[in-house]
């Protein structure tokens, strides 16, 4: 499995970084951020009669032609990872390639532990660190040799914990925590602090997420137990803060947060998800303003993934049939 992005030691020396190195990926960024999808892109792709109609509009702003849009949308996030590395952005992507080894890793896990058919090839990204193939054999070998330390010790532990539980529920939390724990530990070693602290900010939704929905789900004591396996490491709000709050009282997570940069979120009517997605972005707008340097190439991936995810969303649920006002309301940023 030699030659997986977590075997080389490629970063750069945080004292070999200058912002100033980037000034023609930035110029190019600020370009390509010009043809970014805004509110009137997305209402006129709303307004079309069919997915397909959809899809053919985004030959407009320069989408490849294709009426298998899941294949449309999978090749232009590959196009995406393929930009940000020619401008420079190789140890970010590092950060973001962990999520698409988390899914394949659990994904071939579960289906040897639940000796399902669901993991086939066709659910498997090849857009992670570790191929494809290299994923297969050490789940079949149990032989993690390129796989990072987090994402061994996580395989190990839901094999232990499926043994004797049979839980998949917590298979899924086992591997969330190990991949957050991976992108905080590749965050602090790249160079830019921007892109660190957004990181953060992630660890602090899914934290805000996870506390929110094991409230509702469990009396405190089971609550509190399952938050302490749950919670991630390495936000800006600590996890003793979550298990503090665990037994506040019923819908009170609003006085929960309202101390916190998250508390806007929890406006009364909006959907929580998406509002705090909708932060996020609006702190990777920031991020990129008046920025040089790796800040404005992760911003930019980010704003565009965001913006792969808005489409998929978009034509997956018009060729379902669902109503553009209700469609709208899952966009995000």
């Amino acid at each position: 499995m030699a030659g997986t992005a977590y075997q080389t030691a490629a970063y750069q020396d945080r004292r070999a970084y200058h912002a100033l190195d980037y000034t023609c990926a930035v110029a190019r960024i600020a370009a390509l951020e010009t043809r970014l999808l805004g509110r009137g892109d997305y209402e006129k792709l709303l307004g079309a009669a069919t997915a397909a109609d959809a899809a053919r509009l985004l030959e407009q702003f320069g989408y490849k032609a294709s009426e298998r849009f899941g294949d449309l949308l999978s090749d232009a996030l590959s196009a995406l990872f393929t930009l940000t590395q020619s401008l420079g952005g190789e140890d970010f992507l590092k950060i973001e390639r962990l999520k698409y080894d988390y899914h394949n890793l659990k994904a071939l896990v579960k289906k040897e532990l639940t000796a399902s058919e669901e993991a086939g090839d066709d659910l498997l990204s090849d857009l992670g660190g570790v191929s494809v193939a290299a994923m297969k054999s050490a789940v079949i070998n149990r032989e993690y040799r390129g796989l990072t330390d987090n994402m061994k010790r996580a395989a190990a532990q839901v094999y232990d914990q499926y043994a004797r539980l049979a839980d998949v529920q917590l298979t899924d939390i086992l591997f969330d925590r190990a991949l957050l724990g991976d992108m905080l530990m590749y965050a602090e070693k790249q160079p830019e602090p921007k892109i660190l602290e957004i990181i953060k900010t992630r660890i602090d939704l899914y934290n805000i997420q996870t506390f929110v929905r094991v409230r509702k789900m469990a009396a405190a004591d089971r609550a509190r137990e399952f938050m302490r396996r749950a919670v991630a490491a390495g936000g800006k709000i600590p996890p003793g803060f979550y298990l503090g709050n665990i037994a506040a009282p019923p819908d009170g997570e609003a006085a929960v947060f309202e101390r916190t940069a998250y508390a806007s979120a929890f406006a009364a009517g909006e959907n929580l998800e998406r509002s705090l997605d909708n932060l996020l972005m609006e702190q990777v707008k920031t991020a990129r303003r008046g920025a040089f340097g790796l800040a404005p190439v992760a911003a930019y991936f980010w704003l565009k993934e965001n913006e792969i995810r808005n489409l998929r969303i978009i034509l997956t649920c018009k060729n379902a049939g669902i109503d553009a006002d209700a469609v709208k309301r899952q966009l995000r940023g």
